[in-house]
């Protein structure tokens, strides 16, 4: 299974000239085959533009420089990815997870039993619920 953050390394790498553009292919094309199990958008978007770049190279529609270029710009675009899932995971870790609750029916029509009939989008009838005169009680806690 291919992991994000050794993608962006190796991809530093080859453009960094550490690893050469070959055996960085070898290992792309071993590492990346299957991406699209891992349900990642991004992650095999930057897989599917380097193989475009792969194929841009091999048929002379793209130089090694520029190739090595774009290496180097879609790693940059992975850990700003990355980056950017952890920063919000721990921004949730931090809230508890916490995620409101929608509003009930009842506290919609409530909202609602002040707004004239005419100016209402509830359809007739419907403004009684959960109105005053509805003869609804309700009590919390206790």
């Amino acid at each position: 299974m291919l992991q994000p953050e050794e993608f962006e390394n190796q991809l530093r790498r080859c453009a960094d000239g550490q690893l050469s553009i070959e055996d960085f292919e070898e290992w792309f094309a071993l590492s990346s085959w299957n991406v699209h199990q891992q349900r990642d958008k991004h992650l095999t978007d930057t897989v599917f533009r380097v193989e475009h770049l792969f194929s841009s190279l091999s048929d002379g529609r793209l130089k090694l420089p520029d190739a090595l270029r774009e290496f180097a710009e879609a790693a940059t675009l992975l850990a700003n990815v990355q980056s950017l899932r952890r920063e919000r995971n721990a921004i949730s870790r931090r809230a508890g997870g916490f995620q409101p609750a929608p509003p009930s029916p009842y506290s919609i029509a409530k909202s609602q039993q002040f707004i004239p009939a005419e100016e209402s989008n509830w359809l007739p009838g419907v403004l009684a619920f959960g109105s005053l005169d509805a003869g609804i009680t309700l009590s919390f806690g206790g």
